[in-house]
């Protein structure tokens, strides 16, 4: 009867602390919602963004520039880490991949009055220095308190054709077609029917 009884006892004594581990909080302070991702301001221009770009390709904020660029390897791994550290807590404000395999094919930083002190100019220039030997074109956009979306289309064409394309004729995007009798691909207007304008895709 007493080993039952001590049976019983130590029961519920492994149950109170199991209960006790289960209900524990492991983190040391409270947090709260930090809010919106985007600030008024990226919040404005991605709107733009994303309407100045074709459908071949997608947006990302807030990207780390590690997950963008890391070092080449090369001498000790202590220089490797250094060169990593670097970069490890800064960020893109926007990336723009291609839709399929999301390859990276440039990033955009939005350049507001907090870019004009000599921290951010410092900082600034390393990106565009370290993005250069990565052949990863960076373009820094002045923050505006409205876009229109075809000087965002024309700058980024400007800056590099490869990522966005517009029609010589009216100006639209040019996108990527499959012809549906030969099944074979063509550059074509995203204006059409309304332009007719095509090109051979490269």
């Amino acid at each position: 009867m007493e080993v039952l009884v001590l049976l019983a006892v130590l029961v519920i004594v492994v149950s109170f602390f199991k209960a006790h581990k289960t209900n524990q909080n492991f983190a040391e302070h409270k947090y709260r919602p930090a809010g919106p991702l985007l600030t008024p301001a990226e919040r404005s221009f991605y709107g733009v963004l994303v309407k100045a770009i074709s459908n071949d390709y997608l947006i990302f904020s807030k990207v780390r520039v590690a997950d963008v660029i890391v070092p080449v390897k090369c001498g000790t791994k202590k220089n490797w880490r250094i060169a990593f550290n670097k970069i490890s807590s800064k960020h893109f404000d926007f990336i723009i991949c291609d839709k399929e395999a999301l390859n990276i094919l440039c990033a955009i930083e939005l350049n507001d009055s907090s870019h004009n002190t000599s921290k951010r100019i410092k900082r600034d220039a390393f990106l565009v220095d370290s993005m250069k030997t990565a052949n990863i074109p960076l373009y820094q956009i002045d923050a505006k308190n409205s876009y229109v979306i075809s000087e965002v289309r024309k700058q980024l064409a400007c800056l590099n054709p490869s990522v966005i394309k517009t029609c010589p004729r009216c100006s639209s995007l040019l996108v990527e077609r499959i012809a549906s009798s030969t099944r074979a691909t063509f550059v074509g207007c995203s204006s059409y029917p309304r332009c007719t304008y095509t090109e051979s895709s490269s």
